[in-house]
């Protein structure tokens, strides 16, 4: 049972009820692709995938949960549209390295062409998950603002002044010291609220 992969179960199950379809394998293709392509903190702001019905499957519209994660994964676009592109051609397989090997280039060979994100109306998001990604980052950079530095000891800071001593520049070796005192205090700040996890 170790070598049972769901999204391969789903994906052979889809190929049969769709009757073999191309257009409805490179769908179901590319929404397999997409769960295994991102990371869980860009996936627990999806909302939806959507294949734009025409286009081979080459026109994707990811739906998010926030105007914020829309706006960051547009930057991120390319990077992802590779990535899926990417894991499109690991199931496509032998068609993918057969077209390579007949010359084609890596654009030629790519599934997903454009790779578009929306917000989902509010309307279609479950309550629970209203709370905008922005909201969530203020709640916690509130937490990470109230906590209290603590200081460090004698040793550690010995051991700063001899990590900056090869600095030449005394006002640059200061300002390095002392940022690098700050942030420690605040890394230790950290640890005794129990932020750091």
């Amino acid at each position: 049972m170790d070598d049972f992969d769901l999204g391969s179960e789903i994906h052979k199950l889809v190929s049969k009820l769709q009757g073999g379809d191309p257009a409805h394998l490179a769908t179901a293709r590319v929404k397999t692709a997409w769960n295994r392509a991102v990371p869980a903190s860009i996936a627990k702001h999806v909302t939806g995938v959507f294949v734009v019905p025409e286009t081979q499957a080459q026109e994707v519209i990811v739906y998010v949960d926030s105007q914020l994660v829309a706006t960051d994964l547009t930057m991120q676009a390319d990077p992802l549209r590779m990535a899926l592109n990417v894991e499109v051609n690991k199931m496509r397989g032998g068609a993918y390295e057969q077209a390579l090997a007949r010359g084609a280039t890596l654009s030629e060979v790519e599934q997903v062409k454009c790779l578009r994100f929306r917000v989902t109306r509010d309307r279609y998001l479950s309550k629970n998950r209203r709370e905008t990604t922005f909201d969530a980052l203020e709640a916690e950079q509130a937490k990470f603002a109230a906590v209290e530095p603590v200081a460090l000891g004698e040793e550690e800071l010995n051991d700063l002044r001899e990590a900056v001593s090869h600095i030449e520049d005394d006002r640059l070796r200061e300002a390095a010291y002392n940022a690098a005192v700050a942030n420690l205090e605040w890394q230790k700040g950290l640890a005794a609220a129990h932020l750091d996890e």
